[in-house]
């Protein structure tokens, strides 16, 4: 069995609730992981509740799966931060889009090698999630953030996504 992990972007974060939401993973989309050229066909990894860790170092855990929904599209998740100086870090991170991106860890042993060199993973495990700086798959951006602390609001904001040079 052979694992990928493969970056996407975060959708919102809110530090009042402590959620961070987003795309966790794109399905039918080429992205760079860290075995090179990688593609999720669509339904390939089925909704798993698992833990958010920090930058793929599985020691530095940071929250949990709050919810979890596969489409046609992709696969979308909140994850609920630890009320943790890690997990304001990473809230702050994510909402001044310092670390903005998801990045699914998957087992896989069913996968196809397509003619570009992109392996397209058919079926695998999705064993953890890693808040991180560089996603790969670049489709999902951050699209709102909200945060609050205590009672006062300091910002409510929606994020443009930057352009990508191509």
């Amino acid at each position: 069995m052979k694992k990928v992990i493969t970056p996407i972007a975060i959708t919102a974060a809110d530090s009042n609730s402590r959620t961070i939401t987003g795309r966790i993973v794109t399905f039918e989309e080429t992205g760079n992981a860290s075995i090179g050229k990688v593609q999720f066909a669509a339904g390939s990894i089925q909704p798993t509740a698992v833990l958010l860790n920090l930058e793929h170092d599985r020691t530095r855990r940071i929250g949990k799966t709050l919810s979890i929904e596969a489409n046609d599209k992709g696969i979308d998740a909140t994850f609920k931060i630890a009320n943790t100086t890690a997990g304001t870090d990473a809230l702050v991170e994510a909402q001044e889009g310092l670390r903005d991106g998801f990045s699914v860890e998957v087992y896989f042993d069913e996968y196809e090698t397509l003619k570009d060199g992109t392996v397209r993973i058919l079926k695998g495990e999705m064993t953890g999630v890693a808040l991180t700086s560089e996603p790969a798959i670049r489709s999902a951006r951050v699209s709102e953030v909200a945060a609050t602390e205590g009672e006062e609001e300091i910002s409510d904001s929606t994020i443009e996504p930057e352009a990508q040079p191509t």
